[in-house]
């Protein structure tokens, strides 16, 4: 009897990535795809679909920061632009009229702030873009965690926004909505 050639996780990892990086550009995988994966490496459904939920709220923390830093940037694009325009008015200014360089004083003091300015965007503290970033979370109206899950002793329960949750109990699947209440 042969011996089945068995990998390690890592071993794995490693040739499932090979595998799907040497696919089309823009081939996309459905659900059922990722099940059936699943299964043949022995993977139960919630482990996957925690693994799924986990990922997608990784991919959209990602997408915050990266909007976070992008916008960051065009501030100081804007800044830098301002500058430019601004004291270079002055020059010409001082140039065409008194020539005696006193636009330089606007170049110092809003060169030093300019800065300060590039150093926080290119150097930003990671306080202030969770910061930033909770508040752009905050503005599109989603919570820090996409649902509050909870394990009770008679089983598991999933609160999703305010007043909607769904548990397990010994029927099956209880859907709860407000007063509403189903059954599965």
């Amino acid at each position: 009897m042969r011996q089945q050639q068995r990998f390690s996780r890592e071993d794995a990892d490693s040739i499932l990535r090979n595998l799907l990086h040497n696919k089309p550009f823009g081939s996309h995988y459905t659900l059922a795809d990722l099940e059936n994966t699943a299964i043949e490496l022995g993977i139960t459904k919630d482990e996957l679909k925690q693994a799924v939920e986990a990922y997608m709220f990784e991919k959209e923390e990602l997408e915050l920061r990266n909007e976070v830093l992008r916008s960051k940037k065009r501030k100081l694009y804007d800044h830098i632009a301002a500058f430019t325009i601004v004291n270079g008015g002055l020059f010409f200014l001082d140039y065409f009229t008194s020539n005696s360089g006193w636009y330089i004083y606007s170049i110092i003091g809003w060169g030093i702030g300019l800065a300060f300015d590039v150093y926080s965007t290119f150097m930003p503290k990671e306080q202030e873009i969770e910061k930033s970033v909770q508040k752009l979370r905050k503005k599109r109206g989603k919570s820090k965690q996409p649902f509050d899950f909870k394990v009770l002793q008679d089983g598991a329960q999933i609160s999703i926004g305010k007043d909607i949750s769904v548990s397990l109990s010994e029927k099956g699947i209880v859907w709860k909505k407000g007063d509403t209440t189903i059954e599965i």
